[in-house]
């Protein structure tokens, strides 16, 4: 249950001066802290070790993973919005880049058979953005071929050449079996555009098309929105009629700090320990970060920090009111857009790098049924939301400024909120601006209602498109 709206005063005589210092377990916190962010990100290294397997081929495994989910993406979105711009428009600029693109995609797999695979694949999506039949296979049977995707090719090959009915029923399941949505685009091919296996076959990538458009859509308006945001604000601040709402001298010595060590050592020691006890954990296990958090706040509890003071500590209280708080979520979330732009620009670049590729594994969880996605949309747009903006933008960023400056504070705990996310390296820039929005709302409202909510907000956007496109 929130608090009031006004937090209580401090007691009688208190100050800033006055607080309790604990160098020693401030000390042992951070050591605990900087010990836990560097075994998250070594976290394949470290576990190849304890757990006996090939670091370096989990790692290829999981960027050839990340290969073919982005070839997905960009094949749907291609097909989908080349077919509703060929009906406004001859100009076919647009397929011609998401030509490229998808040829280059397709060539990322570090595995010479999931190369190959994915330029089969990629055959159909590029025969129907304009692209030659003869020359794309002719180009694929230059690789040394396994003999069963050798077989699939050859089927391929004749869908084109001889059309859809040349082949047997075998050889239909064969390839469908093996390469799912890409089989059918082939089956496909030639089929009137009213044809309802033609129509069948397309209807994901419209739909992805359709969110796309709607991202878009959604997210100018937002883009300029937060420019003229940005600027209102900076002229209140300027001229003193609006400012930070957070209070950051509630008495709580190093107890917070130790609480979020608490909290991310059980998070480094998590796989592990569902590796040894929960035989099948799957998707399900995810819900089991809740009890991190939960030692964590029990440890603070236990370290005399209880009450109204941890409550308004960590930013557990109603500010000036839910549905305010909710509102002002939704609006710092828009002003900090641009911000999140330019940053995901700059993420881009390094997702083009080899360095840089990465994803969430969470959009492998994908399986087209709609309670996978719920569960999915629960994960990101509410389970994530309270735990992580409790633990970094309330114990840890509460800790930091009770001695450092907003901005100062802001950074540390945003490039620990980036660096222990699984994107990798390429999702750091993106992350680092989100996480900073979210310290900016707790500084300016001193509710965690507003970072939760924009937290929500963004999540669920991205959750809703992944679902459009994948699923």
């Amino acid at each position: 249950m929130f608090l009031p709206q006004m937090p209580r005063p401090l007691p009688v005589g208190y100050s800033r001066s006055a607080r309790p210092r604990q160098p020693v377990a401030t000390a042992i916190a951070w050591v605990v802290i900087v010990v836990s962010v560097v075994w998250v990100m070594g976290l394949r290294t470290i576990a190849s070790r304890i757990l006996h397997f090939d670091a370096k081929k989990s790692q290829q495994r999981e960027e050839d993973a990340t290969a073919s989910i982005t070839l997905k993406i960009l094949s749907r979105q291609a097909i989908g919005t080349d077919s509703l711009l060929s009906k406004i428009s001859a100009d076919k600029s647009a397929a011609a880049q998401y030509r490229a693109t998808i040829e280059q995609t397709a060539a990322m797999p570090v595995d010479p058979e999931q190369r190959a695979t994915q330029q089969l694949r990629s055959i159909p999506i590029l025969v129907e953005l304009g692209d030659e039949v003869t020359p794309l296979f002719d180009k694929l049977l230059k690789n040394s071929l396994s003999d069963p995707l050798a077989q699939d090719a050859r089927i391929f090959r004749a869908i084109y050449e001889a059309g859809p009915a040349s082949i047997n029923a075998e050889d239909r399941a064969r390839i469908l079996k093996n390469h799912g949505w890409y089989a059918k685009v082939a089956l496909a091919h030639g089929l009137a555009a009213d044809n309802s296996e033609r129509m069948a076959a397309f209807a994901p990538a419209a739909r992805a098309a359709k969110a796309g458009i709607a991202f878009v859509g959604i997210g100018l308006p937002a883009f300029f929105a937060g420019v003229v945001l940005l600027i209102v604000a900076a002229i209140k601040v300027g001229s003193g009629t609006m400012g930070p709402r957070y209070r950051a001298d509630y008495p709580v010595g190093a107890a917070c700090l130790e609480g979020f060590a608490v909290y991310m050592a059980a998070m480094a020691a998590m796989p592990f320990v569902v590796h040894y006890f929960v035989p099948h954990p799957g998707f399900r296990a995810n819900f089991l970060l809740a009890l991190p958090p939960m030692l964590a706040l029990l440890w603070v509890w236990l370290r005399g920090v209880r009450g109204n003071d941890l409550r308004q500590s960590i930013g557990w209280h109603r500010g000036q009111g839910f549905w305010r708080e909710f509102f002002f979520g939704i609006v710092g979330y828009i002003a900090g857009v641009p911000l999140i732009v330019g940053a995901a620009y700059l993420s881009k670049l390094l997702q083009e790098t080899k360095a840089g590729r990465g994803t969430h594994p969470v959009v492998f969880e994908f399986d087209g049924r709609f309670v996978t996605t719920l569960q999915i949309l629960m994960l990101a747009s509410v389970f994530a939301p309270i735990i992580e903006e409790t633990m970094f933008r309330g114990l840890l960023l509460h800790h930091l400024r009770q001695k450092w400056h907003w901005v100062v504070s802001s950074l540390v705990v945003s490039t620990i909120f980036a660096v222990i996310h699984p994107q990798g390296i390429s999702g750091v820039p993106v992350l680092i601006a989100i996480a900073l929005v979210l310290a900016a709302l707790r500084e300016w409202r001193g509710s965690i209602i507003a970072p939760m909510t924009a937290h929500s907000l963004n999540n669920f956007m991205v959750t809703v498109l992944l679902a459009m496109t994948l699923s």
